[in-house]
């Protein structure tokens, strides 16, 4: 699993558009940044 270390309550949802994308929302529903430094594939 996938986590945010800035804002760990965030919660991940996929996004395909345009390729495999995930996309953080907090409980409100407000999109935050979590840029990991993984490599994905």
């Amino acid at each position: 699993d996938k986590t945010c270390p800035k804002y760990p309550d965030a919660k991940c949802v996929a996004n395909y558009c345009g390729g495999c994308n995930d996309e953080w929302f907090l409980a409100n529903g407000q999109q935050v940044q979590c840029r990991t430094t993984a490599s994905s594939s």
